[in-house]
């Protein structure tokens, strides 16, 4: 499915000479379940890809996937997760609040997402419309850094993401991306968080 939706929107992207930014992240996560009265801990690592596309100035339709695997104190306490995000955002550069060598800019969004986990060979399954809201400011040179999350408002105290993040150009539309996450999520007893490191790249064209 997450490759037939990534193939969907680099084609409408394509068909409406759009610009689309492609990027991919390894990612290692410092992670704690809790299923009930017990408490699991260890390191998960995983990718995640993003493709994002401006639709028109100002606005932008994305797709994200992100997963991960990793054993939880010992190797019978298997886990794994994925997790899908189908998303539209709107940014606005704020110039009076800009100087010359910096410019702000706010950004805010609506999606669907969707994640699946299995723990111990026990399946689960959690869909939500989260809220996306952002802030960053971004070099003349085009270094950017900035803080961003989003969550379903009326569910916030179980399922949050929240992250701070650097964009560094490199060349010819290659950008050198590091990021750190802090998340949140819950279905019935099992709960999910952790402490997401990641370093990847992103290509526009």
């Amino acid at each position: 499915m997450r490759s037939i939706l990534i193939a969907l929107l680099m084609t409408l992207a394509t068909q409406v000479g759009a610009e689309v930014q492609v990027s991919l992240s390894n990612v290692v996560s410092d992670a704690q379940l809790v299923n009930g009265d017990n408490k699991f801990t260890g390191q998960v690592t995983g990718y995640f890809v993003q493709v994002e596309t401006q639709l028109s100035e100002g606005y932008s339709l994305g797709v994200a996937y992100n997963n991960g695997r990793g054993d939880l104190d010992t190797a019978a306490n298997k886990y794994t997760f994925s997790e899908g995000f189908v998303f539209g955002m709107y940014q606005k550069a704020h110039d009076r609040l800009s100087s010359k060598n910096w410019i702000l800019q706010s950004e805010i969004g609506f999606g669907f997402f969707d994640k699946a986990a299995n723990f111990k060979n026990i399946n689960y399954r959690q869909s939500q419309f989260p809220i996306l809201l952002g802030l960053n400011v971004t070099s003349r040179s085009g270094i950017s850094v900035g803080v961003s999350g989003y969550g379903q408002l009326d569910n916030l105290n179980n399922n949050r993401v929240g992250s701070l993040f650097l964009n560094y150009p490199l060349s010819g539309g290659l950008n050198l991306l590091g990021r750190y996450t802090s998340h949140k999520s819950k279905v019935r007893s099992f709960q999910h968080c952790g402490s997401d490191y990641s370093i990847g790249l992103s290509f526009a064209f």
